[in-house]
């Protein structure tokens, strides 16, 4: 696809280095800016592309126009370009990355006769060494038809899946992915911190728990709900009891961890509840036993009390 037009990447930090690398390999021409020159620098030659002079420097003879910056400044970013857009040779489509925002946060491009769009790769990216785990993935795709159906061409030239979802939706869409990938580490790293409670070192801990997440992924992706294990798929309320005294006798403040297990556990034993899978007395047996888990890990000022 390298004779369809420079594609210009305004953001050089951890998603826009990522998606530049990953589209100067699938032959794409690709061009970067970023309001810092040095990062801009860097990413571009982590790519091998092209480093934008300036705003209109990015914008002149691209042909698609990835904003990779950050959520909030959109509006300003858009204002900027809509200010710097070359006379002749300006980006026919604009698309986003921001999972929550819509296509209209860059609203200011839509004078300049861009067709507005989103294009939000649902995968965790960490800069150019993380080009590679685009392939594979889902992008949430959003905008008007030109800005659509660019957003698809350029999720199968990075041999992506593009799911079509609506701009209304999208902070509903984006707070999932959140919570699927950002607060899963919340959560492994809470499980760790007891872990290391426990005496595990800290790269055993991350192992072992990364590894059984893993195997849990594994079976939610063919069984949804149906592969949840442990006490709360059992019923078993005698061992979130039992948790709820191991944190209390364990000398340190686990009350973050106990907090969080108990927020997710209670929804669970809910929609447990709600399909059938858990009758009404046994759910209720079990929320008295994670309530007692949250109220019972406090501090040990609190456990004085």
């Amino acid at each position: 696809m390298s004779g369809a037009g420079t594609i210009a990447v305004a953001g050089a930090g951890r998603a826009g280095t990522a998606l530049a690398v990953a589209l100067a390999r699938a032959g794409h021409a690709v061009r970067v800016w970023d309001r810092r020159p040095g990062a801009a620098r860097r990413a571009a030659r982590a790519a091998g592309a092209e480093t934008a002079r300036g705003l209109r420097g990015l914008l002149e003879g691209s042909r698609l126009l990835l904003a990779a910056v950050r959520d909030d400044a959109l509006g300003a970013f858009a204002a900027a370009a809509a200010e710097s857009w070359p006379e002749r040779g300006g980006p026919r489509v604009a698309l986003h990355l921001a999972g929550s925002r819509p296509a209209a946060a860059l609203g200011a491009l839509a004078a300049r006769g861009a067709a507005l769009g989103v294009f939000h790769p649902v995968v965790a990216l960490h800069g150019a060494r993380s080009a590679d785990s685009l392939r594979g993935r889902f992008a949430t795709v959003s905008g008007d038809r030109r800005a659509l159906a660019e957003a698809r061409r350029l999720a199968r030239s990075l041999g992506m899946r593009a799911l079509r979802v609506d701009d209304t939706a999208r902070p509903l869409v984006h707070l999932a992915a959140v919570m699927a990938a950002g607060d899963v580490v919340a959560l492994l790293d809470a499980a760790a911190a007891l872990l290391g409670a426990a005496g595990v070192a800290p790269r055993r801990a991350r192992d072992l728990l990364g590894a059984l997440a893993e195997s849990a992924v594994a079976g939610f992706r063919t069984s949804g709900l149906d592969a949840l294990t442990g006490p709360i798929a059992r019923g078993d309320a005698e061992t979130l009891r039992r948790h709820a005294a191991g944190l209390a006798g364990a000398g340190l403040d686990a009350a973050p961890a106990a907090r969080i297990h108990a927020g997710i556990a209670s929804a669970a034993v809910e929609r447990l509840r709600a399909t059938g899978k858990l009758s009404g007395p046994a759910a209720a047996e079990l929320a008295r036993a994670l309530d007692r888990l949250a109220r019972g890990s406090g501090s040990r000022q609190d456990r004085r009390r």
